[in-house]
């Protein structure tokens, strides 16, 4: 791949990213719960001491061993046992598999993909942040579907919009 096709790749997914992502945060801050805002606004009375700081230093090792197991689960699942799966498939899995197979497609196609993927994150991203979170999954999966059908053809506007003020 060419520098230039790398670049138009990363700033049309890059941006359309930090789009959502605002939108996301301007949406969910308006429409949360009460719930959701008592969990967000509690205060916490704790003071810190030697014993909390070691159950937060077991809690995110914890976390990690976690998130690790889950990235190396998928990237074996992926990798040894969908060999011949379609690339969507094998992107919607795990992002990083699904990404490097694009080198091949025409780059509309792998702007397309790319754009998918990330706004899906995959499966093993979904699992790390369920292993790492107890709460949000219904929202939390509802805007990583939303964002794998709009981050497509936004980030497709993007790249065609920024493309009329390259040399």
């Amino acid at each position: 791949l060419g520098v230039a096709y790398c670049c138009a790749l990363f700033r049309s997914v890059f941006l359309c990213q930090l789009i959502f992502s605002v939108v996301y945060a301007l949406f969910w801050r308006i429409f949360l719960s009460s719930e959701d805002k008592a969990t967000f606004n509690a205060p916490n009375p704790k003071t810190p001491s030697l014993l909390s700081t070691v159950r937060g230093i077991k809690s995110a090792t914890e976390t990690i061993i976690n998130i690790c197991g889950f990235i190396l689960f998928f990237s074996v699942f992926s990798k040894a046992l969908l060999v011949s799966a379609p690339v969507f498939l094998r992107g919607l899995l795990e992002l990083t598999v699904g990404i490097s197979l694009l080198s091949p497609l025409p780059f509309h196609l792998r702007l397309w993909y790319c754009a998918l993927f990330s706004g899906f994150g995959g499966l093993c991203v979904h699992f790390q942040v369920f292993s790492a979170c107890d709460s949000g999954t219904k929202k939390f999966i509802l805007s990583k579907c939303l964002s794998a059908l709009l981050f497509p053809p936004v980030a497709l506007f993007i790249h065609e919009g920024l493309s009329l003020f390259s040399p």
